[in-house]
């Protein structure tokens, strides 16, 4: 879904946009390059594979991209919600929680257009990527933090305490 929409943001991209795409690949690696050869889009996407330097990939970011169909709560998205990033995602359950429901930039799991759609409005707007980031800053630190997450899980065991 990521690369249907990527090749649509570039289509229509004047600028200089590209898309890095870290983590263990594992057996999609190469059907992925693959696609992006297909597309021409190699010189515009970048595997990097695992990195330990997360914080410096996502500071060296603009936009964030989650185009997953089922996960849980993500921490990549809850890492980039704390780098101060603006989020372009699927609505599906651990990423509209952390983001929240009335996030702006989430689309169905599946939809390429509606995603493209989403990273063309945030390459396309620098204001609205740093209000969306500071949004995702200020909920990462409220709502995620260590302190929020400890009361949270003592609330469920006291009870049984």
């Amino acid at each position: 879904t990521l690369l249907e929409a990527w090749a649509q943001v570039k289509e229509g991209s004047a600028g200089d946009v590209h898309l890095v795409l870290a983590g263990r690949p594992g057996d999609t690696a190469e059907p992925l390059q693959d696609l992006c050869r297909r597309q021409h889009l190699e010189s515009s996407v970048h595997f990097i594979g695992l990195t330990n330097d997360v914080p410096g990939l996502l500071a060296a970011s603009d936009i964030s991209v989650f185009s997953s169909r089922l996960e849980g709560m993500s921490n990549a998205v809850l890492e980039s919600m704390a780098a101060g990033l603006p989020v372009a995602a699927t609505r599906i359950a651990g990423t509209e929680e952390a983001l929240g429901a009335d996030y702006p930039l989430l689309v169905q799991a599946g939809d390429a257009q509606g995603l493209a759609n989403a990273l063309r409005t945030l390459i396309g707007d620098e204001f609205l990527r740093l209000r969306l980031g500071e949004r995702n800053q200020e909920r990462a630190r409220t709502e995620f933090s260590v302190t929020r997450l400890g009361q949270h899980y003592m609330d469920l065991l006291r009870p049984y305490l």
